[in-house]
């Protein structure tokens, strides 16, 4: 079960890698073209953010530990 999971964790990974390559790209062009793309970029930070939040929330699974919640 352990082996699905983090084969799981290293697709969401990598799929956070990706946004995060999208986001430069659109800042690149951004730039260049003077194209405001903010809500762009805000939605690729949030959803590469709660990716990031789910790996952290694996990693606390996978090892025992206790997760702490808050708002």
């Amino acid at each position: 079960m352990h082996k699905l999971l983090d084969m799981l964790a290293s697709g969401v990974h990598d799929a956070k890698n990706q946004l995060f390559i999208a986001e430069s790209i659109i800042a690149a062009a951004e730039a260049a073209h003077g194209i405001p793309l903010g809500e762009a970029r805000y939605a690729i930070e949030s959803a590469a953010n709660r990716l990031t939040r789910t790996l952290t929330a694996y990693h606390l699974m996978r090892h025992d530990a206790a997760a702490a919640v808050t708002p």
